[in-house]
């Protein structure tokens, strides 16, 4: 045993003596299947739990019962990649990699603009975004005394499986077509109806009229935050 019984025999010939540290194939097979394993057990009870008990898995991991989910900001990338890949594909397919004509006017470059970024850079911007979510829903939801970072971590989970319901609707308005203000609220119901279920469960005991109003403010909030910052950024691009 060495200095206050700690042995350092054993362990120099751990690290030294024993040169069995290498990477070889086995082992990074070993490394990947365990990680792919784990990733999807957690990634689909995740994806499960948010479909039929929003708001107690959510009220759950806050309070530290996190071992069986996938974490709330790979999940999250994961998603927001996943579905604007998909967004990508149904406004672009057709016309392959994104063109700016230069002989078209203010408004047809401005829309082009902005459904290219929000296409290219959907991940990004939810992210980049998320403080601001966090904060909106921690000023709408007080009562619940989630602090800032808590609430983003809700926030990464509600959007996530929003965006989930949101993919079949994406897929039949390529082919279905719908006007502006149709895509609008169909978006807006699909978002506020899930967001309500979620809160029912969050916000126990408190007055369903009150939780309805509450979640009606956050989807606006939150929908037109994401909206206006995709369309200032389009305006940047498209007057320089």
């Amino acid at each position: 045993m060495g200095l206050f019984g700690f042995p350092f025999k054993k362990m120099f010939f751990i690290c030294v003596m024993q040169p069995n540290n290498r990477i070889t194939i086995k082992r990074l097979i070993h490394e990947a299947w365990h990680t792919i394993t784990h990733v999807e057990e957690g990634f689909w009870r995740t994806i499960i739990d948010l479909a039929i008990r929003p708001g107690k898995m959510i009220r759950e991991y806050v309070r530290g019962h996190r071992k069986p989910y996938q974490k709330p900001f790979p999940f999250l990338f994961i998603l927001t990649t996943l579905y604007a890949l998909i967004i990508y594909w149904l406004h672009f397919s057709e016309g392959g990699h994104h063109s700016e004509d230069i002989t078209a006017d203010f408004h047809s470059r401005f829309i082009s603009n902005a459904r290219y970024l929000e296409a290219k850079y959907y991940s990004w911007l939810h992210i980049g975004l998320l403080p601001f979510y966090g904060l909106i829903s921690m000023v709408l939801f007080r009562q619940l005394k989630y602090n800032w970072a808590e609430w983003m971590v809700a926030c990464c989970y509600i959007i996530s499986f929003i965006l989930i319901l949101l993919i079949p609707y994406q897929i039949a308005n390529k082919f279905l077509d719908f006007s502006n203000a149709a895509n609008f609220y169909i978006q807006f119901i699909i978002i506020s109806g899930y967001s309500i279920i979620v809160t029912y469960e969050l916000v126990p005991g408190r007055i369903r009229s009150l939780v309805v109003l509450q979640t009606f403010l956050w989807c606006l909030s939150i929908f037109a935050l994401f909206l206006y910052t995709v369309q200032g950024i389009a305006w940047l691009v498209t007057t320089k």
